[in-house]
């Protein structure tokens, strides 16, 4: 497979990174509106959290979370 190959790959795989600008915006909305009109702490566990949850960490993911279960 050539590189030009395997960035267009992943450019189709992720929607040439909508969906993580997407999320990632989501999670700053909710953070500032939690930090202006609720709890502050809130607001930082979104950050703290949501970038946990938005890697690519092993926690979050699937087959692992179902373990848990």
């Amino acid at each position: 497979m050539r590189i030009d190959d395997a960035q267009r790959d992943i450019r189709q795989a992720f929607l040439g990174g909508f969906v993580g600008q997407l999320v990632s915006a989501v999670l700053w909305l909710v953070s500032a509106a939690l930090g202006t009109w609720g709890d502050h702490r809130y607001a930082i566990g979104v950050l703290v959290f949501g970038g946990v949850g938005s890697s690519r960490s092993p926690f979050w993911d699937a087959d692992c979370l179902a373990g848990l279960l």
